[in-house]
């Protein structure tokens, strides 16, 4: 009896110790993923002002996550919303460098958002809200 109550105690602490490493994963993956992502769409916003293949991947990751979206119609939309999320920062133009300052989960309990910090050319830093199925949004 008393090796099953020690049997017990060490599937609960390592089931304990699996979820709390698990949850540090996930957690991790998406800090990372919202880092990927922002340098994708900086990057590509960079290297691209204009209506080349360059600014399309910035819109596509900036909106979805994805490099390409087939859906025309979709896309359009994104590009009129990624033209007012950029011109709200005066970013609807061309600039040298970006650089991330910061990336860490807005609440610490919670996966997600992520807030990334980036400063443009050197500029004041601005906070973005990275989310999961959700275009990046200005944070404060």
């Amino acid at each position: 009896m008393k090796s099953l109550a020690i049997w017990v105690i060490v599937l609960a602490s390592l089931l304990a110790t699996g979820k709390y490493a698990l949850a540090r994963h996930e957690d991790g993956a998406s800090v990372r993923t919202a880092q990927r992502r922002v340098e994708g769409v900086f990057g590509a916003m960079k290297s691209g002002t204009g209506a080349g293949a360059d600014l399309q991947t910035a819109i596509c990751l900036w909106a979805e996550n994805k490099i390409f979206i087939a859906d025309r119609d979709a896309l359009g939309r994104y590009s009129d919303q990624f033209d007012n999320w950029r011109e709200a920062k005066k970013l609807y133009r061309a600039f040298d460098s970006f650089e991330i300052k910061s990336v860490e989960r807005l609440d610490p309990e919670k996966p997600e958002p992520v807030v990334v910090t980036v400063t443009v050319d050197g500029g004041t830093p601005l906070e973005i809200l990275v989310e999961t199925g959700a275009s990046l949004r200005w944070g404060k």
